[in-house]
């Protein structure tokens, strides 16, 4: 076979870091960069002018790099591996594991190649990985670099031309590359460590560590437990506010209480109600809003805009009974972005289940309803915009859950991944507090639903 190697020229730096104990029993985290190449090998003195591709990350040893930086130089595809030590794993466009290789002093000293991953034998490989990946986790500026779970779809009918020097002729290469949003199918045939060596091991973007969730097919099928970072107060924020809006009392001008609202959800469940607390903060005064109610069952209801608003409070119908939408959503950054800076949380009211959208940031939940306008025709994030692209990512990745679970996952992803400044949370009558919903990875970086109950 010949064969081309193309370095890739990341807009961000990725980075490995090997996680080493010492001999009084401390940590020492050593960080490393790492590099990407598109690999290109073709069956020589043939007619069949098919390729093979592959994405190529290579992960060095601290030692190692501490003497060479120029690793795409000094680590070639159809050459030389020099004093090289490290691991290479080479995946697919999709990001599917291809091999994976350890070496020491230019020399292979272990190679594992996978013909083809199934759910079978998924969980075999991801051992097999994690082996030669022992003590390494993977950080990431961005989400562009290409590793599983985290590449970014490409743009349709992208192409990139390069030229290359063949291996075996003076005749230099000139390789068209198509890349599709989705491109299907597994290249065959073992990259020998011989000839080729690089890896895109899962690039998360931020905090490694491993997850106990359940898959299918190598996805989730439900949450696993996780209360690190904010979680825990996000939760009584929510909680907080839900309480005193059960218990607020009707004020002297005969505003609606919370029970009021629940009869009137209860009354005509077939159409949407909402109305909103506020608080003159003058009087200090905190009453309801007048309740809103659609016209039909298909129609949206009416959110009172005003600059007391506290909380927002709204029932989906019983013919969309789904959690919050990510018009819910936007709504919040754009009553923010309108100056009403009190808001702090929405309350969606689907059947016995009650969710939350809690404010975090206010700013970045300005900066994402403007980033992201809603399709109106569906209340969904329109397809050309981040948060459409995460949403279509999230639905795929979460496709092993129930309806509602992979719903909700799909929405914490979103969320997370482009910093909204907005959490999930949500409670159900088997629940006695809210749940914040988010997302985690693991060393390979690959995405998995969380809840902080």
């Amino acid at each position: 076979m010949d064969g081309a190697d193309v370095p890739i020229d990341p807009h961000f730096i990725f980075t490995a870091v090997f996680h080493r104990k010492t001999e009084t029993g401390d940590t020492l985290r050593q960080m490393v960069d790492i590099t990407q190449k598109l690999v290109v090998k073709k069956w020589r003195d043939t007619a069949d002018y098919r390729a093979f591709c592959y994405i190529a990350s290579i992960v060095p040893t601290p030692e190692y790099y501490a003497r060479h930086k120029d690793v795409a130089r000094e680590f070639r595809y159809a050459g030389s591996k020099g004093e090289f030590s490290g691991f290479v794993v080479y995946q697919t466009l999709e990001g599917v594991p291809v091999a994976v290789t350890d070496y020491r002093r230019g020399q292979a000293v272990r190679h594992d190649y996978f013909p083809q991953v199934t759910p079978e034998n998924a969980d075999s490989v991801m051992t097999v990985m994690d082996e030669v990946m022992e003590g390494v986790s993977f950080q990431a500026g961005t989400p562009r670099m290409f590793g599983l779970g985290t590449e970014q779809d490409p743009l349709e009918s992208e192409e990139v031309t390069v030229t290359a020097q063949r291996t075996h002729t003076n005749n230099p290469w000139r390789i068209t590359i198509t890349l599709t949003p989705r491109p299907t199918g597994l290249p065959t045939g073992n990259p020998n460590p011989s000839d080729i060596t690089y890896i895109t091991p899962n690039v998360p973007s931020g905090g490694g560590g491993y997850s106990n969730t359940s898959t299918q097919r190598g996805k989730p099928t439900n949450f696993d437990n996780d209360c690190s970072g904010d979680k825990s107060t996000v939760k009584a924020a929510a909680s907080n506010m839900f309480s005193i809006m059960q218990q607020l009392p009707s004020s002297m001008y005969g505003s609606p209480t919370f029970d009021d609202f629940m009869n009137k959800v209860r009354g005509n469940s077939s159409v949407e109600h909402s109305m909103v607390m506020k608080t003159d903060f003058q009087s200090n005064l905190t009453y309801f809003g007048n309740i809103n109610s659609a016209n039909g069952p298909d129609d949206f209801v009416g959110v009172e805009n005003n600059r007391w608003t506290t909380a927002i409070v709204h029932s989906h119908p019983d013919n969309h009974l789904t959690p919050p939408s990510p018009l819910d959503v936007w709504d919040l950054g754009d009553q923010l972005a309108k100056g009403n800076e009190g808001v702090q949380a929405n309350y969606v009211i689907v059947g016995t289940d009650v969710y939350c959208l809690q404010v975090t940031d206010p700013d970045k939940a300005k900066a994402f309803s403007a980033a992201n306008p809603i399709d109106q025709r569906t209340s969904m994030f329109a397809d050309n915009t981040p948060a459409g692209g995460l949403w279509e990512k999230g639905i795929e990745r979460m496709s092993s859950m129930t309806s509602k679970d992979q719903y909700c996952a799909t929405m914490a992803y979103v969320l997370s991944q482009a910093d909204a400044g907005i959490m999930l949370l949500r409670i159900n009558p088997n629940t006695k507090t809210f749940e914040a919903l988010g997302v985690t990875t693991n060393s390979k970086g690959q995405f998995y639903p969380t809840r902080c109950r």
